[in-house]
């Protein structure tokens, strides 16, 4: 099974940011087609040092590691999103019940998740969006970063080995025939499954996303004004992934949520230079981060917010056509991870994206679901 290291992407809002000498990087809305090229013939280094840089009172350091999976494929490829046919939840049901349970009726008629029980002591929630099971419905679980301090301390040893949870998964994956998506390895975490607001037992969340042409596809943890809402990788739908939480006896919860298609990366697949995406990225971290002063030297003695580029790697995302709600381009990106210390404030860990063919940024930005949730009743 592919073990995919995918960190999640944040949003960081400005205002009243000055204008800056280089015109800030633009998302373009297509990726450009261009001369076919694979990751084997692209040369990058296997990491990069670059002493600090700055503006005014930021600087940016680069002392990443790079990474390009094997094999990556740079192309475009076409994403639509998809909806579950009643055929399709009633297979998926099948997979999760005994052979001489009968599959239960339901209704999945829109977006909206109506559950049944699945005579098992479980239930399946299901609609045109989503597919959910619970192997025990009283139960729902709590990952531990989502836990407080004092909530983290009584946290307990999961029931199950890591290695073990992640072979559950595994074939889990493989007789559903979902093969094409691959374990989001830094949302793998210890969860405590909650009765009644109380752990009753613990074991291992896994977050998985797709792989496209051999490429994982950034995964984030839903589509929202908060930081941690990712670059314009939804489309314009939600991004596709897979929960799967694992504790003594095996799978206790499974949800598919936001399915899509994705065709193969066509060959036109250049890449801008690397030292490109470089300068670019070093560019777009002062414009966001320096927040004024853009155009003074940089003053080591002054300096309040430093950033230090920690990796970059190869990922893909699904970017916006002009247009087009139902259809989007997968494209190759450059993930930037970067640890941001302000003062003597704890260094967060953050990450923006770069188009990996012409070196844009890909700017934040929600779907269109969630603009009209939001302000379609103002």
């Amino acid at each position: 099974m592919k073990r995919l290291i995918v960190i999640l992407l944040s949003l960081t809002l400005l205002a009243c940011v000055p204008t800056p000498e280089v015109e800030p990087i633009a998302q373009h809305a297509e990726a450009p087609k261009t001369e076919g090229i694979t990751a084997e013939q692209f040369e990058v280094p296997t990491h990069i040092e670059l002493p600090a840089k700055g503006s005014g009172i930021c600087s940016v350091a680069f002392n990443a590691a790079v990474d390009v999976p094997n094999g990556a494929l740079f192309g475009i490829s076409e994403a639509r999103q998809h909806s579950f046919s009643d055929e399709e939840l009633t297979a998926l049901m099948r997979v999760f019940l005994n052979d001489d349970m009968p599959v239960p009726a339901f209704s999945a008629r829109s977006a909206d998740v109506s559950y049944v029980d699945d005579g098992q002591g479980g239930s399946f929630g299901v609609s045109r969006e989503q597919f959910i099971w619970f192997r025990d419905k009283t139960r729902y679980i709590m990952q531990l970063s989502g836990m407080d301090a004092s909530e983290k301390r009584k946290a307990q040893t999961p029931e199950i080995a890591r290695e073990d949870a992640e072979r559950e998964v595994a074939a889990l994956l493989k007789r559903m025939g979902l093969e094409r998506f691959g374990i989001a390895d830094a949302f793998t975490e210890p969860c405590a499954f909650m009765i009644l607001d109380m752990p009753d037992g613990w074991g291992w969340r896994f977050i998985c996303v797709p792989v496209v042409g051999n490429v994982p596809c950034v995964y984030a943890d839903g589509i929202s004004f908060s930081r941690n809402t990712p670059p314009s990788i939804g489309a314009p739908w939600e991004y596709e992934r897979i929960e799967i939480a694992v504790r003594e006896g095996g799978v206790a919860q499974f949800a598919w949520q936001f399915p899509a298609e994705y065709g193969e990366p066509a060959a036109d697949g250049s890449m801008a230079p690397f030292e490109t995406i470089v300068n670019n990225a070093q560019k777009q971290l002062l414009y966001m981060k320096a927040a004024y002063d853009f155009d003074t030297d940089l003053d080591t003695d002054k300096v309040v917010t430093v950033i230090t580029v920690d990796f970059v790697r190869l990922i893909r995302g699904t970017v916006q056509i002009k247009d087009r709600f139902d259809v989007g381009q997968n494209i190759p990106l450059w993930e930037i991870g970067y640890t941001e210390q302000y003062m003597k404030q704890d260094p967060v860990h953050l990450s923006i994206c770069i188009n990996a063919y012409d070196g844009t940024y890909v700017e934040p930005r929600m779907t269109y679901k969630c603009i009209m949730e939001t302000f379609g009743n103002q």
